[in-house]
């Protein structure tokens, strides 16, 4: 795929305050990219207010 530089999980959790989710990069530019510690955050492309509360989800 021409656009594409790899993928995310559905498995977004709270970690020290930051919204944090798996990834899977796919694109060896974008790789050397992260692994070169020349940005040490990027946007999963939402905007969101976390809640941070006990309970469950959908039954679970």
């Amino acid at each position: 795929m021409r656009y594409q530089k790899g993928k995310s999980y559905k498995d977004s959790r709270v970690e020290g305050g930051m919204l944090v989710v798996s990834m899977t990069i796919t694109d060896s530019a974008l790789m050397d990219w992260i692994f070169s510690g020349e940005q040490s955050e990027i946007s999963i492309g939402f905007m969101s207010d976390i809640v941070e509360q006990r309970g469950t989800y959908q039954g679970g």
